[in-house]
């Protein structure tokens, strides 16, 4: 083999491949617990349009870069496909109403009054 030949394989190393299943299993983490945060919590205030729109683009972004760290973590198949149906689920809180579109939340309620 030569040495041009050897020399134009990439070389990953060691440290971004420790490092890759980390973030598979932070992002993971990251969405379900975001999902089961906004499906049980009720919201009290509607956010503006801004942050609306960047909660959504934020949703979706973790959920394809969720699907592109897929290989990082082989062995965490279950752990996936739990992340990949919460990340779904973000989006799909997003068409129960009016009050999911603007919130991502599943339900809304008043503050008490004192």
């Amino acid at each position: 083999m030569s040495e041009e030949a050897h020399s134009a394989t990439p070389v990953v190393s060691d440290r971004q491949q420790q490092t890759a299943p980390a973030i598979f299993y932070l992002l993971s983490a990251i969405l379900i617990g975001l999902f089961a945060y906004r499906l049980l919590v009720p919201v009290h205030a509607m956010p503006s349009p801004t942050e609306r729109n960047l909660t959504i683009i934020f949703d979706v972004l973790m959920v394809a870069g969720l699907f592109g760290m897929k290989r990082r973590a082989p062995n965490a198949q279950a752990l996936f496909w739990i992340a990949a149906a919460a990340g779904v689920g973000l989006l799909l809180l997003r068409t129960t109403g009016v009050t999911g579109f603007w919130s991502g939340h599943l339900r809304f309620t008043y503050l008490p009054r004192n």
